[in-house]
């Protein structure tokens, strides 16, 4: 060992117990000059290490540990500080990964790939200003960026600067070693010994998981803005295509959801990473049936990127080429082809799987989170921890279910009766598919009976059963119960769909490192929902002979093969073990002797005939089957509703015939304007009472924006509650306005009205390209609060003594031949309006502007 490399490390190690950051970096320079003189020196390696962890360098103090470790197997200290960092990525005090990523993009990347998709970013910002044509031609632009870049999964894939990067080459070898120091701020030559032997390995590791990190990154990037941009598609451009889509009615609210999942690694934010999502399961001990799947169900949500990234790799080969292919006959005809049919597009066979799985997740989830506990019980699976500013709605919904009882307050009633409003949102088509049908273990009808009692007040033909509700503490009491039950009920729902698929793996850096397990969890995924056939889609055969054998043997006497095979399918056919087919083949009849050709043909129209009879019976008993198994279910449902939730039947029943009769879907009429004053009075007046009650209104002063957003971004509570009652006002003001009485009671409330819509479309429907297993529909951590703070201080300070002073039964409504028609929301709503300084309310629908930094976070919704 060289006196001048012991020297420099120990210069380096006076440095290194000096407290100044400038300290410490001149003994990382002098332990860097140490190594470069002796680059087995392992003593400097690990000083070097030390110095890194107090600047807080992670990812360079791992790498020096490494080299110490395999220099010196014995270093018992180089191998605790190792586990030492581990530890602090597990508890998130730093993220290597992104870290490694932004580190060496610019040196393992193509310029030519840095610049366009730099561009792209750039271009896309402006996607809301441009044209629906425009729009359509950005998606294809997108859609050939894919292709160019992901199609292919080839590692060191088509970005990369060097497509033999990752090669054992003399000057690949050097290359990397050149990158590891301007990491590490070494200067080592290369030489073959065993320093730069464990650096190439360090590096060729590091390369190829950031190669993969960047592909499937960048590429769920690129994919995210295809479905931003299907987002800002106006309501009249979205209904003229629906025909052309491939899941009915709620097919572009589903496309966008797709979206959703393309979240970029360094955006998704998840509480208590490494300890699980906080959520509740109260069980009885370790024989709990359901603990093993609510487990795996939790770990699978926790890192449900990774499916999403495997999923990628299919949705890019296939599913985006169905979408090109749609969208590019599309361009055609605002080119002017008008001969170019529009392509409509089938199917997309890996976001379905991906997209229903995903959304059933993420349901349940929010139902977890939205029903109450049984707070006799306290034990959980994951206790939340932090206090309530730092900590996510999620959790501190988890620990208001945990602490009370909703009925004490009006504040708690009110936001009990919204939690129902949520949960029966989730219990909709859109929510659930096809799979709603399966749900049998309570009534989806009666749970969005409630949902849609509570958000169309305007509907009900009388108002008292919601007074009732929100005035009632055992009423209260008597449907927390049933929801508590409701919970117990689900975890052995999500713990049996849980086990159609493989356990959970462990998941470590890396995209190699779990591909495999995480691919055979994806295929399962894919085989849970695959579209069940139904009769006339499925191959039918009978597994009875058509003919008796003398007949048969008569046909195979006379015909001859037309090609390889043809007698073993005919054999098949004629015995009922595979499809009939007509054989109707030129090549078949010209191998029949004239005196063989007339009975032959007599025998197979024979057969024909018996195989039809035979499917016409199966069918008819399919049907029967299907019509019995569906008749069952509903006397199960039955069953458990008036045995399990007597209370929730009857306020949904009840609901259900209000809406019914109220809506005028019967004889009677709808709901009078004298009636909706008095209902708009009602809510402002709860508003107010809400507010007192809550130390937010006092008699003199005017309600505060400023104070009020920041309580409804804490109290989840709060939010709930008034969530409820503005939803509900500006639906009453919205049937008033198309009946043309709210321009005469409160001329400026009706201005504002449309862009109020937004807001209470956002309130009542999950956003779809904003969806996420963060509970998005709580919005404390979006800017809805500030709208919604916005809208009350309008509400209660300008449109308040207006309409308290109202006399409904004074008002000489319109005659309208048409009933009235409701403003609808017409496009996407730009949410961060009202974060920005000096922007009014009418700002909540303008677009973002060209320049802005802001990310697109819209919603769109229907009203509904």
């Amino acid at each position: 060992m060289k006196e001048v490399a012991i020297s420099l490390n120990k210069q380096g190690k006076t440095f290194l117990k000096r407290r100044k950051e400038k300290s410490i970096k001149k003994a990382l320079q002098k332990f860097n000059e140490a190594i470069s003189i002796e680059p087995v020196y392992d003593e400097a390696w690990y000083n070097k290490g030390l110095a890194h962890l107090k600047l807080k360098e992670y990812p360079e103090g791992f790498m020096a540990f490494t080299v110490v470790a395999a220099l010196n197997p014995q270093h018992l200290q180089a191998r605790k500080q190792l586990e030492v960092i581990k530890q602090l990525k597990q508890a998130g005090e730093y993220k290597s990964d992104e870290n490694m990523d932004k580190f060496f993009r610019p040196f393992i990347c193509s310029q030519e790939y840095l610049k366009e998709f730099e561009q792209l970013g750039l271009d896309h910002k402006k996607i809301s200003t441009r044209s629906f044509p425009e729009q359509i031609a950005w998606i294809n632009q997108l859609l050939q960026f894919i292709f160019k870049y992901y199609e292919s999964h080839n590692k060191p894939f088509v970005f990369a600067l060097n497509q033999s990067i990752l090669q054992p080459t003399h000057a690949d070898k050097q290359f990397r070693l050149a990158i590891i120091n301007h990491l590490l701020g070494t200067k080592l030559s290369y030489e073959d010994n065993s320093v730069t032997r464990i650096l190439d390995l360090i590096s060729s590791t590091q390369i190829s998981t950031v190669l993969d990190d960047i592909f499937m990154d960048d590429a769920k990037i690129a994919i995210r803005m295809v479905f931003e941009t299907i987002h800002q598609f106006s309501r009249e451009e979205r209904a003229k295509l629906l025909e052309f889509l491939p899941w009915g009615t709620n097919s572009w609210y589903l496309l966008e959801f797709c979206g959703s999942l393309f979240i970029p690694d360094d955006n998704i934010t998840k509480v208590n990473e490494s300890g699980g999502l906080p959520l509740s399961f109260h069980y009885e001990g370790d024989e709990d049936k359901n603990i093993l799947g609510i487990s795996e169900y939790y770990k699978a949500l926790r890192e449900d990127i990774c499916i999403v990234k495997t999923a990628m790799l299919d949705i890019i080969k296939n599913d985006l080429r169905v979408l090109q292919t749609f969208f590019i006959s599309l361009e055609n005809r605002f080119a002017g082809r008008e001969a170019c049919q529009i392509l409509p597009i089938e199917d997309l066979p890996n976001f379905r799987p991906l997209l229903w799985y995903s959304k059933h997740s993420i349901h349940f989830l929010r139902l977890l989170a939205l029903l109450p506990n049984d707070l006799s019980i306290p034990t959980i699976l994951a206790e939340p921890v932090g206090d309530m500013e730092s900590i996510t709605p999620i959790v501190q919904l988890q620990q208001l279910l945990h602490s009370s009882s909703f009925s004490n307050s009006l504040k708690g009633r009110l936001a009990f009766l919204r939690t129902m409003e949520l949960v029966g949102e989730v219990f909709t088509t859109r929510s659930w598919g096809n799979h709603l049908k399966s749900v049998d273990y309570i009534s989806p009808d009666m749970l969005t009976n409630l949902r849609n009692g509570f958000s169309h007040v305007e509907d009900l033909r009388s108002f008292a059963v919601i007074e009732m509700l929100e005035r009632e503490q055992d009423v209260i009491d008597s449907l927390q119960a049933e929801f508590v039950i409701f919970k117990q009920e689900l975890y052995g729902v999500i713990a049996q769909r849980q086990s159609h698929f493989p356990k959970w793996p462990t998941i470590s850096s890396g995209f190699s490192t779990w591909e495999k397990p995480v691919s055979e969890y994806w295929q399962a995924v894919k085989k849970y929902y695959e579209i069940p056939l139904s009769f006339n889609d499925t191959p039918y055969a009978p597994n009875q002979a058509l003919l008796n054998e003398d007949d048969i043997k008569t046909v195979l006497t006379a015909i001859k093969p037309i090609r390889p095979g043809f007698m073993g399918d005919v054999v098949k056919m004629l015995r009922g073990q595979v499809p009939f087919i007509t054989i109707k083949s030129d090549g078949l009849l010209d191998t029949l002797s004239p005196r063989d050709k007339r009975p032959i043909m007599k025998l197979l129209s024979k057969a024909e005939s018996v195989y039809k009879d035979a499917k016409k019976v199966a069918k008819n008993a399919a049907v029967l089957e299907s019509a019995t198994r569906r008749r069952k279910q509903e006397a199960t449902i039955r069953s458990i509703m008036a045995t399990k939730y007597p209370t929730i039947e009857k306020f949904g029943l009840k609901l259900f015939e209000e809406l019914k009769i109220g809506a005028g879907e019967t004889k009677d009429d709808k709901v009078s304007v004298s009636s909706l004053v008095d209902r708009l009075k009602n809510r402002m007046g709860v508003l107010e009472q809400l507010l007192v009650e809550s130390e937010l209104l006092k008699r003199t002063p005017l309600l505060k924006k400023e104070i009020l957003e920041t309580v409804l971004s804490k109290d989840i509570e709060l939010l709930l509650s008034t969530s409820y009652l503005i939803a509900q006002i500006i639906s009453i003001a919205n049937e008033l306005a198309s009946r043309e009485v709210l321009n005469l009671i409160d001329p400026v409330l009706n201005k504002r009205l449309p862009m109020m819509i937004g807001l209470r479309n956002a309130l009542e429907h999950s956003d779809p390209i904003q969806d996420s297993a963060e509970l998005a529909l709580h919005h404390m951590k979006s800017k809805i609060p500030q709208a919604l703070a916005s809208i009350m201080v309008d509400l209660i300070n300008d449109h308040m003594p207006v309409l308290m002073t109202v006399d409904g039964g004074a008002i000489v409504a319109p005659v309208l031949n048409n009933g009235g028609v409701r403003i609808k929301q017409g496009k996407a709503m730009d949410a961060t309006a009202f974060a920005m300084p000096g922007n009014n309310p009418a700002g909540f629908f303008s677009v973002s502007t060209a320049d802005s930094e802001q990310p697109i976070t819209s919603l769109t919704a229907e009203y509904s």
